[in-house]
């Protein structure tokens, strides 16, 4: 787990400030012993926070650390401590690449890490892991060149793996392809950081923008009272994911574009988050305004235990959050 803090010894000093000089000592001395023995790999970066790996057992679960209601969380955020969960002992962190199109406000980290490694057949105890987080690039190949920053879901692993990692994601198929056999994960293309003959400094820039370009174009939808999107509507196996994303509008052109960008779970049980082009947003409302209706009547009756949650009616949540205040507040 890689922890950044701004104020390790400012917090513990006006907590203990009045006891015993002897006593303050004393609680120092431990603390120093606790922040060597559990803290490595540390180090101060440019802008004056200290980031490092501390390893430990946690009885809450991560989604529960990174509840903003929760009152750790809110204890965590007034003493400037950000936790970010690395899923492997590891001193070092790579960034291989990122994934264009991925939303790292919105993406589900275990669904995407699951067919990713369904897809590469990978083992469980392979060090991988994908994290929201800010990238940096260069906007050309020259060694002064600018840095380009941007939020992307990034392909982490150590150093060791890093070129078995970065091979297995370029043996994947096109993403026109395939989408059709892994619908989660096969429309996003992995681009990498380090440069190559393949792979110049003006490629991954000019990717990263594009990447940047989807994500701001993007609003989104909340569904409630709905089943796990993985879940089969049908014999044929189609689950709710698929129909979701096989939702077309038809232009005046008679040109057929795909309504919702994507769809994921979210940390509410029987809530989803759906990513839509800002130019179909008001499509998207309308057709969704109506989506228990038309659920209805596209799953057959042995098949609702599946979709729907009780009797209740599955219909559009009061929550529209801008992409980037979302994207921030990950």
């Amino acid at each position: 787990m890689r922890i950044v803090t701004q104020s390790l010894w400012d917090g513990v000093v006006v907590r203990v400030s009045v006891l015993l000089p002897s006593v303050l000592r004393s609680l120092k001395i431990i603390i120093e012993v606790f922040f060597f023995y559990y803290y490595y790999n540390y180090r101060i970066l440019q802008h004056g926070n200290m980031t490092g790996m501390v390893h430990f057992r946690c009885s809450v679960s991560w989604n529960k650390v990174k509840c903003m209601r929760d009152k750790y969380f809110q204890w965590l955020r007034v003493n400037k401590i950000y936790l970010n969960l690395a899923k492997f002992k590891s001193a070092t962190l790579v960034v291989c690449g990122f994934l264009v199109g991925a939303h790292p406000g919105h993406f589900r980290r275990e669904d995407t890490e699951l067919e990713f490694q369904e897809r590469h057949q990978l083992t469980e105890t392979f060090p991988f892991q994908l994290s929201a987080r800010t990238i940096t690039v260069p906007m050309n190949s020259n060694k002064d060149a600018e840095r380009y920053a941007f939020q992307a879901v990034a392909v982490e692993t150590f150093a060791r793996q890093a070129k078995r990692l970065r091979e297995a994601f370029f043996s994947l198929r096109n993403p026109a392809e395939a989408k059709v056999y892994h619908p989660y994960t096969g429309p996003y293309q992995f681009v990498p950081i380090l440069q190559s003959k393949e792979w110049p400094a003006q490629k991954v820039f000019q990717l990263a923008k594009v990447h940047v370009k989807i994500c701001q174009n993007l609003n989104v939808i909340y569904l409630q009272n709905l089943q796990d999107i993985w879940h089969a509507m049908g014999p044929n196996g189609n689950t709710l994911m698929r129909g979701f994303l096989g939702l077309v509008h038809t232009l005046p052109n008679n040109i057929k574009v795909s309504v919702v960008h994507w769809i994921h779970n979210t940390g509410r049980k029987n809530v989803k988050a759906i990513l839509v082009p800002k130019e179909n947003y008001d499509i998207a409302l309308e057709q969704f305004g109506c989506v228990h209706q038309r659920l209805l009547e596209a799953v057959p009756l042995e098949y609702h235990s599946n979709i729907f949650i009780d009797n209740l009616e599955v219909d559009l949540t009061g929550g529209k959050r801008d992409t980037i205040q979302s994207c921030n507040s990950s």
